[in-house]
């Protein structure tokens, strides 16, 4: 079994948690965004723009953010993001068993939630795969079509 992980706590984030998280990117978030042509300070732009934002803290210290930005001109539908330092894998266990809730969290009010990601980043795809997000594999998408688009809709009413 091993150590016991640190425990998580998952609380509304703040602009210091997102300066923090910005401050300390893992390698394939910093990667992902370069694509994009986004720099860490993406992090604070996107707690910004969200109505909702949550941050993962272990030990004290935010491991990651998240969160819901709307879409303009798209009733209902939300793009989500998460962005995580390396320590994001010393919870992987408990973030992985929390994330359910959140993301119905995420959908209040929201029946779609949409982003991109880049088509080599094989683990958070294995983890939205496993949330229950679909994958359009059949349109490349972003600069060189190294990206993927991914949404979830909520099973609740819809509201069309």
């Amino acid at each position: 079994a091993g150590m016991r992980s640190p425990p998580l706590v998952i609380r509304d984030a703040t602009r210091a948690d997102a300066e923090f998280v910005g401050a300390h990117l893992r390698a394939s978030d910093v990667r992902e965004m370069a694509l994009l042509g986004l720099d860490a300070s993406q992090v604070v732009r996107s707690f910004e723009v969200s109505d909702i934002v949550r941050t993962i803290e272990t030990e004290g210290r935010p491991v990651a953010v998240f969160g819901r930005a709307p879409v303009p001109g798209q009733e209902g539908v939300g793009a989500v993001w998460m962005l995580a330092t390396d320590e994001l894998d010393h919870v992987r266990h408990d973030f992985v068993m929390a994330c359910k809730p959140e993301l119905l969290r995420l959908h209040d009010g929201c029946r779609r939630l949409a982003n991109l990601t880049a088509r080599t980043n094989s683990t958070v795809i294995r983890w939205l795969d496993w949330l229950g997000f679909t994958f359009d594999w059949g349109r490349p998408f972003g600069p060189g079509g190294e990206f993927v688009v991914f949404w979830h809709d909520h099973e609740g009413e819809q509201h069309v």
